[in-house]
């Protein structure tokens, strides 16, 4: 678990002040992400004006909507994700592999956080889904799951390279497996380092990091969106995790 008088739970605590806004729009322009997507349904969210990146709210807000299907908050969660370009068609078009049962089973509120990554594990484990990993389809966890209807499922998070070394860096734990690959540096620079989330990963450690979240969320008295947003925002905290995480 988290001390809450160490040195790094402290820095974290103290990153809070600045200013939080979760609701900022990231990713990719929606009218970009989407062109020539397939399965969108005649109901796909019109967005105005449609060439502009989306907010957080938006697509918790469409995920609301019955009208709206799926795949439609699908493509929404992973265009404000940042999702490479050169697989988002791919994974569309691939949609019956089975990645959207799982993604209609998590809205629907029939599949609780452990069990969505379970089913999106095995379809990777596979060999579906190239391209997305659990950076993103814990996205879709994400945005999916929250106003399913179900007492009974918690909120699953997501879980990247910035939230997955931010809880091992709390924890002294690691909580998540990450890949790093290193490039050493030339001319007297430093060697560089990439981290990403490992496949290997399973539910069960999904789900600790997720209860770890929890305890994150409800040790500092912020929402889910604020602390996922100061895990991930360039600045202060970033600075200080990509300075102590060991490769």
């Amino acid at each position: 678990m988290i001390d809450e008088n160490s040195k790094h739970f402290i820095f974290f605590k103290e990153s809070l002040k600045y200013e939080l806004r979760p609701n900022d729009p990231g990713g990719k322009p929606w009218s970009t992400f989407t062109n020539g997507l397939s399965g969108l349904g005649d109901t796909v969210p019109r967005f105005d004006p449609p060439n502009r990146r989306i907010g957080r709210d938006e697509i918790f807000q469409i995920a609301q909507e019955q009208n709206v299907g799926t795949l439609d908050v699908a493509a929404a969660a992973l265009c404000w994700g940042g999702m490479h370009m050169r697989y988002h068609k791919g994974f569309f078009e691939a949609a019956d592999c089975g990645w959207k049962t799982i993604a209609q089973g998590i809205r629907d509120g029939e599949l609780s956080r452990d069990k969505a990554y379970e089913g999106f594990r095995k379809l990777r484990e596979n060999g579906h889904m190239p391209g997305v990993g659990p950076a993103f389809f814990t996205k879709l966890i994400y945005f999916l799951g929250r106003e399913n209807g179900s007492a009974d499922h918690l909120q699953g998070y997501i879980v990247d390279q910035w939230t997955a070394s931010s809880i091992n860096l709390l924890t002294g734990k690691p909580i998540i497996h990450l890949n790093v690959l290193m490039t050493p540096g030339k001319q007297g620079n430093p060697s560089r380092y990439v981290f990403g989330v490992s496949d290997a990963n399973s539910a069960a450690a999904y789900e600790k990091f997720c209860f770890i979240f929890d305890k994150l969320i409800s040790m500092c008295n912020h929402s889910a969106d604020e602390i996922d947003h100061a895990l991930q925002r360039p600045g202060t905290w970033r600075n200080y995790v990509s300075k102590h995480r060991k490769p």
